[in-house]
């Protein structure tokens, strides 16, 4: 707005914003201690607005302002429809541009949906029969025999002799179920939480770096993103597992966390590597994500797959910073 003239009496003032108006430039009037200023909104009506309040101030009185009231009117009033119709067709971007929402991010959100969904089914991993057709190994259910205790084969009238038990038993069945073609145990892990408090974690985590990064890499990156970090972390844990208890144990794992970690890492490489994707992680959330993932294996929580947690990290960073690496191995 340029300021094109103070005046010292208001009905003086609006008499020339009601003439200026009514040639089509907009005004506004102010109070002030000096008087009464008249504004102008546009800039390329500045030399003939002042043009107008020389006239105008040389003979204020002159019957020809005394029209202008109504057709200055009419002018707001046009002006004001115009606006009005402006705001209905408009649609204000603020804030939403970074809001992770269903239309935008589909991906994130189908893959909450089917978490809580799973969640739900299996009763919160408490349905044993239930989860089952989730899990990358599924188990059965062998007999196993069973040493007594020699003291109550002693009480039973029995003496030293020890005659074994046979008890139930669950074992893994390896990857056969994979062999046979189930190929969906290699992803479905991921779906499968123990408990609220693991689905509500790791759905929020979800929600904020998975929304992140389908709102800036689209769906294909985000899909791909989840399906490597799911298939390399659950196929990492179950080795793990393997090596640790055996063929005979029942490897039982689940979560959203090695997918989570690796959307992280992906993260974590773009925020600091390549900051035109506009992908910058606060300090503090590296921090504890961090600090979370060590928590985490010091088994003060029970039992958790930190092996899918630890190889969903690096699948998602060295996704996130191989871009980078080819940058800069083309000038050597």
């Amino acid at each position: 707005m340029r300021q094109v003239a103070t005046i010292p009496g208001e009905r003086l003032a609006k008499r020339l914003a009601d003439h200026l108006t009514s040639l089509g430039i907009a005004t506004r009037v102010d109070s002030s201690a000096a008087g009464w200023i008249v504004w102008i909104y546009r800039e390329e009506k500045l030399d003939l607005a002042r043009q107008e309040v020389q006239t105008f101030l040389a003979n204020s009185d002159d019957p020809k302002y005394d029209a202008v009231s109504k057709s200055a009117d009419a002018v707001r009033r046009e002006a004001a429809k115009k606006e009005n119709l402006h705001r209905r067709n408009s649609i204000s971007l603020s804030g939403r541009l970074n809001t992770p929402s269903v239309a935008r991010c589909p991906i994130t959100y189908l893959l909450m949906v089917v978490s809580v969904g799973v969640a739900i089914l299996t009763n919160f991993g408490g349905d044993d029969k239930a989860i089952e057709p989730f899990l990358l190994s599924p188990t059965v259910q062998t007999h196993g025999l069973v040493q007594p205790d020699q003291h109550e084969n002693a009480e039973s009238g029995q003496g030293e002799l020890a005659i074994p038990i046979a008890v139930p038993k669950w074992r893994s069945t390896g990857l056969a179920a994979v062999k046979r073609g189930q190929l969906w145990r290699l992803i479905t892990p991921i779906f499968l939480h123990f408990g609220v408090m693991h689905l509500v974690f790791n759905m929020l985590w979800l929600y904020q770096l998975g929304g992140l990064i389908e709102l800036r890499k689209g769906h294909l990156a985000m899909a791909a993103l989840v399906l490597v970090s799911a298939l390399v972390s659950n196929l990492g844990e179950y080795f793990w597992d393997l090596q640790r208890h055996g063929a005979d144990y029942p490897i039982r794992f689940g979560g959203m966390s090695g997918v989570v970690y690796a959307l992280f890492g992906y993260c974590w490489m773009k925020s600091d590597y390549d900051p035109e994707a506009d992908m910058k992680l606060p300090s503090n959330t590296i921090v504890w994500m961090l600090i979370w993932l060590v928590f985490c294996m010091s088994g003060a929580i029970g039992p958790i797959a930190n092996a899918a947690h630890v190889i969903g990290l690096f699948v998602g960073m060295l996704i996130g910073l191989t871009p980078h690496l080819l940058r800069e191995w083309r000038w050597w």
